[in-house]
């Protein structure tokens, strides 16, 4: 079992400064479904907590392409781009725009199935553009994301495994299937998931070596929500949470809070709030 990517963060902070890091999914960015005026006004606000990050773990953007694609439906994207001939860069472009937020720093994008799918259909990697535009590491479909925080030359680490969370099609959607992918890592903090469109924090209690005993320590396995309405208002087209009969909860992203110790030898205190 292994991730496919490996990113790495590194920042200098002060004793007892507080880090923020919001994890998204499944934005769907130029799909008509998007709650883009709710999700620029949430970016608002969390850019202005002190030190935060956004990481976005896939489905960044739609990607749903006429001709060949059988998800596509005249009602998939917004009309602004529903007819544009260069299609694929007026998207990357639009969601550069809602992204782009002042303050709003992002860590990763990674692509989720739907910019996979296009990039296998079409060659092209739309994630890795949106990235360059916006100063972030392209992330895999799985990854390690590690922040290394220095403290007065004392250097803490806070590692986010993450899955876009479709388990390669083995395992449920959700909890089920995120959990028994997770477990069979160590030495993460949090992990994170998305692909069911759904925002949840699963706390547990891990265990790691530390000078020949085991010591506990709170970990969190993190559901990263969407940004998707499911009905529309004119029932013109519904998400499959709806159709499957799930209880969708979008418009929803939960937060890391990372606190800096005061001294050295202290480890990095985080939780997890919805």
């Amino acid at each position: 079992m292994s991730v496919s990517r490996h990113i790495v963060e590194q920042i200098s902070m002060q004793p007892g400064d507080t880090f923020h890091i919001t994890p998204m999914s499944d934005l769907h960015l130029e799909s008509s479904c998007c709650n883009v005026r709710g999700l620029r006004e949430f970016i608002k606000e969390r850019s202005q907590l002190p030190h935060h990050r956004f990481v976005v773990i896939g489905d960044v953007l739609d990607m749903i392409a006429a001709g060949g694609d059988r998800r596509y439906q005249k009602s998939v994207h917004i009309p602004e781009l529903a007819d544009t001939d260069s299609w694929v860069n007026e998207a990357i472009q639009y969601a550069f725009e809602i992204l782009a937020v002042p303050n709003a720093v992002y860590t990763m994008l990674s692509p989720g199935n739907h910019e996979l799918e296009y990039t296998k259909r079409h060659g092209f990697d739309p994630i890795s553009v949106l990235c360059d535009k916006l100063g972030a590491q392209r992330g895999g479909y799985s990854g390690v994301i590690d922040w290394r925080v220095d403290v007065n030359g004392h250097t803490g680490r806070l590692r986010a495994l993450f899955h876009h969370g479709a388990w390669g099609g083995r395992y449920a959607k959700g909890y089920n299937g995120a959990q028994h992918f997770f477990h069979r890592f160590d030495g993460w903090n949090v992990a994170l998931y998305g692909h069911n469109h759904a925002s949840t924090v699963d706390k547990e209690t891990r265990q790691r070596a530390k000078k020949g005993e085991l010591i506990k320590y709170n970990a969190y396995i993190i559901n990263c929500g969407s940004w998707t309405d499911g009905y529309r208002k004119d029932a013109s087209s519904t998400h499959y949470t709806e159709r499957a009969g799930y209880v969708p909860q979008p418009t929803d992203s939960p937060l890391i809070r990372v606190t800096m110790p005061r001294v050295a030898t202290a480890q990095l205190e985080y939780r997890v709030e919805t």
